[in-house]
C-alpha cells in the first residue's frame, strides 16, 4: 500500500482517526512531513480488544490519564500516544495538488462544505477545471458536490478527485487520488502520475513521432482483467501486472508503465 493509499483512507473517515493504527504503515511519516496529516488532539472513541467481546469505548480521562471504561475489565488505562489523533490538512493537500498540477484559477478555500477547486488546466479542447471532494459514496455526498459547483464557471471537462468511492457524477469525470497522483516517500513531494486530459477524454495536442501501437491491446487487456475479475485493485499494483502480461507476450516490445497507468485511469474512470 501506497503513501496515497494511507492519506485517502484517512480522509476517507471523515473525522479524527487513531494515529496508533498508522504509525507503522508505509509512507505515514513522509505524510506528516509533507503537512497533508496532523497529529493533534485524541480521538473520541477506540474498539476495546482486551476483553472477550471487542466493543467500541468513549476516550475518557480521568485521574490524570486517558483510557475507556470496559463492563468487564473497568477502566482500561491508555498512554497519550495510544489515543491520540490523526487529521488530514486537505488545504496542505488541494495546495500540492495545484502545484503539481500546474494549474490556474487557484483558490485557498473551500468552494462549499467540502468541495475545494484545485485549478483549471488547459488542453487543445478546452480547460479541465480540476476539484477536490473527500468521498463519492453516496447520495449526500453528490448532493453536496453539485451545490458546490453550481456557483462555478462551466469548462469544457471537469475533473472531481476524492479519496473515497467512484459514484458517476453527471457534470464530470470523477477519479480516485491514489489513481492520479503519488506521495514520495523520500521527499513527501506529490506528484501527478497521469495526465487530466487524459482521464476527462480531451484531444490531445499533436505532437511529432509514431502513434500509439499499445492503445488497442492495452485497452483489451485491462478491460479483459476487470470482466474476469482478476484486476488488482491498486493502479500501480494492476499496471505492474499488465506490464508482465505483456512482457510474457512480447519481452521485446512493451509499452511504459506510466502509459499503462494512463489507460488504467482513464479505462477505469469511465
Amino acid at each position: 500500500m501506497s503513501a496515497i493509499d494511507v492519506l485517502s483512507e484517512i480522509i476517507a473517515q471523515g473525522s479524527k482517526a487513531r494515529a496508533a493504527s498508522y504509525r507503522f504503515r508505509h509512507g505515514y511519516n513522509a505524510l506528516l512531513e509533507g503537512g497533508y496529516l496532523r497529529e493533534t488532539g485524541v480521538v473520541q472513541a477506540i474498539c476495546c480488544q482486551e476483553c472477550d467481546d471487542p466493543h467500541d469505548a468513549q476516550i475518557v480521562f480521568e485521574g490524570g490519564q486517558y483510557g475507556f471504561y470496559c463492563s468487564d475489565l473497568g477502566f482500561v488505562p491508555l498512554s497519550r500516544g495510544q489515543a491520540s489523533a490523526v487529521t488530514p490538512d486537505i488545504s496542505c493537500l488541494v495546495a500540492a495538488l495545484a502545484d503539481s498540477f500546474v494549474t490556474k484559477r487557484r483558490k485557498t478555500s473551500p468552494l462549499h462544505g467540502e468541495t475545494w477547486r484545485i485549478g483549471a488546466v488547459e488542453t487543445a479542447g478546452g480547460n479541465v477545471s480540476i476539484y477536490f471532494h473527500p468521498r463519492l459514496d453516496g447520495e449526500q455526498d453528490l448532493g453536496d458536490l453539485r451545490s458546490a459547483l453550481a456557483g462555478e464557471v462551466k469548462s469544457p471537462f471537469r475533473l472531481v478527485l476524492t479519496a473515497s468511492g467512484g459514484l458517476k457524477f453527471e457534470d464530470a469525470t470523477a477519479a480516485r487520488l491514489a489513481d492520479v497522483v503519488e506521495v514520495d516517500c523520500e521527499t513527501g513531494t506529490l506528484t501527478t502520475t497521469v495526465d487530466p486530459g487524459t482521464i476527462v477524454g480531451a484531444p490531445a495536442r499533436r505532437a511529432g513521432g509514431r502513434p500509439n501501437q499499445f492503445g488497442e491491446a492495452l485497452a483489451g487487456i485491462i478491460r479483459s482483467r476487470i470482466e474476469s475479475g482478476t484486476a488488482l485493485q491498486g493502479r500501480n499494483e494492476e499496471a505492474k501486472a499488465i506490464l508482465e502480461v505483456l512482457r510474457l507476450a512480447a519481452p521485446n516490445s512493451t509499452p511504459s508503465l506510466s502509459l499503462i497507468r494512463s489507460y488504467l485511469t482513464n479505462i477505469r474512470s469511465g
